[in-house]
């Protein structure tokens, strides 16, 4: 009994330990999103995502934070015409953890669920996927809460419309992330 006592509780310590190296959580904020696109004026327009993470510890200062993202972003093209993209985004990133700052780096690849365009563009000249890559950091404040900013850089030209040239999406995102469970 002494036995089966002892590997009862060195599993639950086990799985209490696994258990901590995993965070699990969600995510909201706004986008600021421009699109780049040679030889046309474009101003940014404010959209928003939201989503969840999960946060795997490596050690004490390193994690793997993949996210999975519903994100809106666009741009004012000439003043007049708007640009409007709905993504479902897969960040894959590397956090170093630093006291309660977190910074952070990584790819993530952005699957497009809906491509509003002014009149006169043929969406089937706008790619499906976008290539991207995030560089930010963010504060951890009580209650597993966090907030923090990051910069997503569109490497991918999201367009295949005869002379236009390069478009590339551009996204600075403000959001707030709680931690439902597991993490620091």
């Amino acid at each position: 009994m002494k036995k089966i006592t002892l590997i009862a509780m060195l599993l639950s310590l086990a799985t209490l330990t696994a258990y901590s190296q995993i965070g699990v959580g969600i995510k909201a904020g706004a986008n600021f999103s421009n699109i780049d696109i040679e030889d046309i004026s474009t101003d940014s327009k404010t959209g928003f995502h939201f989503g969840a993470f999960v946060n795997v510890h490596l050690n004490e200062t390193w994690a793997i934070q993949p996210e999975l993202l519903y994100s809106t972003i666009g741009a004012e093209v000439d003043g007049t015409d708007d640009i409007d993209f709905d993504y479902l985004q897969i960040p894959l990133l590397l956090q170093g953890n630093f006291s309660i700052l977190n910074i952070y780096a990584g790819p993530q690849l952005g699957l497009i669920t809906n491509k509003g365009l002014p009149g006169g563009f043929d969406d089937d000249n706008i790619k499906d996927t976008e290539w991207s890559f995030i560089l930010g950091a963010g504060v951890d404040l009580p209650l597993g809460l966090e907030a923090g900013g990051r910069y997503v850089y569109g490497i991918t030209d999201i367009s295949d419309i005869p002379d236009l040239g390069s478009v590339n999406n551009h996204v600075w995102q403000l959001y707030v992330a709680w931690r439902l469970f597991g993490g620091r």
